[in-house]
């Protein structure tokens, strides 16, 4: 899958490569297959012998490789009351939509980037952030933080209450138990 990341003007600002298996998850093994495609373009171009275009080694060099929400042009078209929902992976946004459609499902790209300067364009809207399994106390910290600077947002917990310690241990998301509970779609699809 290769997914875009659009600034809040609808730039392209990144992108990522990620390899799934059949039942939905990132592969891992033998090693995580997930990369930006700036990296993936660099490879590809040293593998064929052709040069990189000019902008990839200043970018590789000084570009932020994730600097914006993914999901972003959702909010030209949302009421601006409408809550907005936070998690760290694209797909676990995607996949959460169509359950939950009364939140702008957004992500991080990252658990590190949960940060004030990512979330600028969210600021002023209600923040709802639901953690992968055994992040919740980092996100809570986070949180914390962010509505020192502002921001209207809390934590849900929801997703520690239904897994055990080895899916909190495997850091599990909102994706995998979709994943698991409703192998495909939404049930409501079919209506």
């Amino acid at each position: 899958m290769r997914l875009r990341l659009l600034d809040e003007r609808g730039q392209v600002r990144g992108g990522q490569v990620v390899l799934y298996d059949e039942s939905g998850h990132t592969v891992k093994s033998p090693q995580r297959c997930t990369t930006w495609v700036h990296t993936a373009l660099a490879h590809r171009c040293h593998k064929k012998g052709q040069t990189t275009p000019d902008w990839l080694p200043n970018y590789k060099q000084h570009g932020q490789k994730s600097p914006c929400l993914f999901g972003l042009p959702q909010l030209d078209t949302a009421p601006a009351g409408q809550l907005v929902a936070l998690v760290e992976s694209a797909k676990t946004a995607m996949l959460c939509a169509p359950y939950w459609p009364e939140f702008i499902w957004l992500a991080t790209m990252g658990q590190s980037y949960l940060t004030a300067e990512r979330l600028a364009p969210v600021k002023g809207r209600r923040l709802t952030l639901f953690p992968d399994a055994g992040s919740l106390d980092n996100w809570q910290q986070r949180a914390e933080k962010l509505r020192a600077q502002g921001f209207d947002v809390k934590v849900s917990a929801e997703l520690e209450k239904l897994v055990n310690p080895d899916e909190k241990k495997a850091c599990l998301d909102l994706a995998d138990i979709l994943l698991a509970e409703w192998p495909g779609y939404p049930p409501s699809w079919d209506t």
